[in-house]
């Protein structure tokens, strides 16, 4: 037996010589380990990809075939009634007397239209008209179910005409008067099969109306191509024999069908019509005043062509929204799924004809880069899964063997229930718990308030510091109440305003409103105490977006003019460049409550400080293409001092010079009051072009609207045409003169008001310059 041990390499006493684990087994165990990790990602992987042909399957036919609509219509109703005829008068200022508001166009359920017969039928009357035109598309269908629901349920409220809308890729036609369906020509018909469909619904005794001539000939993209290929000319149309044309359609006022219907006036006729698929804002009625209000009386005026119309560019309010389809959202993930994936390629079809076609080839643009983004992420989404995996593996392994290895339960003797509170929470509860009672409790909550992120403790503390009000919660009141005069001494107001300032900076300022601010410095002052102004102007950014700016609309609140003219005295000391918004809120005040000659004294002392400020800046280098960039980060990049002040980006100047025209405006607006529309309209342009102010779209908009309506509209259009111009009298600026000049676009109301009130004077020469501004 010995001698077979000591064979072995060993002796009676030791075992046997053995490999080490080092040696032999801790490869095996690393390859084991990454053979284990290797299958799981595979297994990921795979599983991943199931997944997604699973998410394919299922999103894109759903898609594909609509997801339920996200708004029911069928529980819609219109519960209003707008009267036109109360605010509106008729393009045609001689055609006084109707009895018709009549929408000549507008679509149901029967075609592509949202509402029934009867909700067409509610929102017709909600908003004014009393006649209105079914045409839906290739179909009469629409119009006699329209008509007869009418008779049974609305009668001698609404009179409805029968038509239908003739659609093609060519041409969109209104065929009133019919109760048959006429068949539809092929998608691009000829001339000569549209004079043959026109003539056969001037057979039946019907009119032909031609439909939004603006809409038919837009740019349709990417074919760069009108909408309507091949849209016959208003002249063929007049030649094959057509009755009118649609003069608006939704809020879209086609001008130039409107002067080609003046031209033809003894044979052509235009009508309005809300083109109304999904209910919206009226914009416009056709006004016919008739016998009666049967159809034949109605289509009698149509073809005897007395017509005129109302238009409101703005739409009727109310608007009624659809309620939300409950079924839309047990599918409505599918349906986000299946549009991604449709977002790989762009499938573009054009204009759908309506006879199962479109009017365009079809493009296919396939998103390549759109692809491959996804399989990246999705490989990134797979690792960061897997480490999540085991983390959380790893997590709940050593959370297990805790609980495992603790013998006892732990008890916590506080009776704390495991919510975690912040320790602004804390301290909040312990203001509750035990009130400030003293000048001292005061300083000592307010250096508490001072170390807590967030402005929620400092609300409570300005809250609990006023008089009680017997209610628990005084934080809601929307009328602050007093403070408590023994809690306010020279040391607390100062050290308030300044956490107030803290917090400002750190916060949106959800909790601390300006009426708070003014109430601590008004009472200061009453005081007679010296609290350091540098409270308010600590921190100014360069933008001049500083507490200035937030504490402005207080001045004047609740009529307390001493305790704004104060805060005013503080406000203006900051920066010299951005001032102009507190003088603007100033002298505002000032002249609605009649203090003219201070308001005056307060431009005349802006007015000069104001040029010395201007005369500075002409001397700063202005960094040119900078609208998105900082100016810090422009010098950076131009090998710039950031310590230079000469240099400023352009947008930072024209906030300088906005700011500049806000005293200037104020001035324009006494001058308006005093009666001088002239005077004021030449201050504004002398104020833009010698004072360097740059007024903004809302200066201009408000001047507009008041010189309008005083009828001055030489004066408004004068006004109109300097707001696209640049600052004159520039060229000894050098570089800066390129970053100074701005031309604006006016507001689109502005443009419409002035549009009608000159088309009213039969002015078309400067209503066509007006629609005509962006293009020159």
């Amino acid at each position: 037996s010995n001698a077979g041990m000591g064979a072995g390499g060993g002796n009676g006493d030791e075992w046997p010589d053995r490999p080490s684990v080092s040696s032999v087994s801790k490869r095996a165990m690393i390859q084991n380990r990454a053979m284990h990790y290797f299958g799981h990602f595979v297994q990921v992987i795979f599983l991943s990809i199931i997944v997604i042909l699973l998410m394919v399957a299922i999103g894109i036919p759903v898609s594909d075939n609509g997801v339920p609509p996200t708004s029911d219509y069928t529980k819609m109703g219109f519960d209003w009634k707008i009267d036109p005829k109360s605010y509106l008068s008729p393009m045609n200022s001689s055609f006084t007397d109707y009895n018709v508001l009549l929408d000549a166009h507008i679509h149901t359920v029967y075609s592509d239209g949202v509402l029934t017969p009867k909700q067409v039928i509610e929102f017709a009357l909600a908003n004014g008209y009393n006649a209105i035109i079914v045409t839906d598309h290739q179909s009469v269908s629409g119009s006699l179910a329209t008509k007869k629901y009418a008779e049974e349920h609305y009668k001698d409220q609404i009179t409805i005409i029968t038509g239908m809308e003739y659609t093609c890729c060519r041409i969109h036609m209104n065929f009133i008067g019919i109760n048959e369906t006429i068949p539809v020509s092929p998608p691009q018909p000829s001339d000569d099969q549209l004079k043959e469909v026109i003539k056969k619904v001037h057979d039946m005794g019907g009119l032909v109306i031609v439909n939004h001539i603006p809409w038919s000939n837009a740019t349709i993209l990417p074919w760069g191509g009108p909408r309507l290929p091949n849209n016959p000319s208003r002249e063929d149309l007049y030649d094959w024999g057509v009755d009118g044309f649609e003069v608006v359609n939704q809020n879209t006022f086609d001008l130039r069908t409107y002067q080609f219907i003046q031209e033809h006036s003894d044979r052509l006729v235009g009508l309005t019509g809300s083109d109304m698929h999904r209910p919206d804002s009226s914009y416009a009625w056709t006004t016919i005043n008739a016998a009666n209000r049967s159809a034949e009386a109605i289509l009698d005026e149509i073809r005897n062509r007395r017509t005129s119309f109302l238009l409101d560019p703005s739409g009727t309010r109310p608007v009624n929204s659809p309620p939300y389809n409950p079924k839309y959202f047990k599918y409505a993930p599918w349906g986000l799924v299946g549009n991604y994936f449709y977002g790989y390629a762009d499938r573009y079809r054009g204009q759908y004809s309506f006879q199962a076609s479109f009017c365009q080839n079809e493009i296919v643009d396939v998103h390549r880069t759109m692809i491959g983004w996804f399989f990246l992420w999705l490989f990134v989404a797979i690792i960061v899964l897997e480490v999540l995996y085991w983390f959380f593996r790893w997590l709940v392994l050593l959370v297990w063997r805790k609980i495992r290895g603790t013998k006892h339960a732990v008890e916590n003797g506080n009776g704390v229930t495991g919510t975690q509170y912040t320790r602004s929470d804390i301290l909040i509860n312990s203001l509750k718990s035990k009130p400030i009672a003293t000048a001292a409790d005061a300083l000592h909550r307010i250096a508490e308030a001072r170390s807590v992120p967030g402005e929620r403790y400092l609300a409570e503390i300005l809250s609990s510091m006023r008089e009680p009000t017997g209610d628990t919660n005084s934080s809601h009141l929307q009328t602050p109440l007093p403070f408590q005069k023994h809690l306010l001494s020279e040391h607390v107001c100062q050290d308030l305003l300044e956490a107030i300032v803290k917090c400002s900076k750190s916060s949106s300022g959800t909790y601390i409103d300006t009426q708070k601010v003014q109430d601590i410095y008004g009472y200061a002052r009453s005081q007679g105490w010296e609290i350091d102004s540098l409270v308010l102007t600590d921190g100014y950014s360069t933008d001049g977006h500083g507490m200035s700016d937030r504490y402005k609309p207080s001045l004047g609140v609740h009529g307390r003019v001493a305790d704004s003219e104060w805060l005013f005295n503080v406000t203006r000391q900051y920066d010299d460049r951005y001032k102009g918004s507190v003088f603007a809120s100033m002298m505002s005040l000032y002249y609605q409550i009649g203090m003219a000659e201070k308001a005056e004294e307060l431009f005349s002392e802006f007015q000069s400080s104001w040029q010395g400020v201007w005369n500075e800046l002409r001397t700063v280098k202005v960094m040119r293409n900078t609208a998105g960039v900082g100016t810090e980060k422009w010098r950076l990049e131009n090998d710039e001092h950031v310590d230079d002040a000469r240099v400023m980006s352009a947008g930072e100047l024209k906030v300088i010079r906005e700011k500049a025209a806000g005293p200037y405006f104020q001035r324009a607006l006494a001058i308006l009051r005093d009666g001088d529309i002239s005077g004021a309209v030449d201050f504004v342009i002398a104020a833009k072009h010698t004072e360097f102010v740059v007024f903004t779209p809302d200066h201009f908009d408000t001047l507009a609207h008041i010189i309008t309506a005083s009828k001055c509209l030489d004066l408004g259009y004068k006004l109109f045409q300097e707001i696209g111009r640049g600052t004159k009298s520039l060229d000894d600026m050098g570089a800066l003169a390129e970053q100074v000049i701005y031309a604006q676009q006016p507001y689109n109301r502005t443009r419409n008001m002035l549009a009608l009130a000159f088309a009213r004077v039969d002015r078309w020469d400067i209503v066509w310059r007006i629609i005509d501004y962006e293009t020159e």
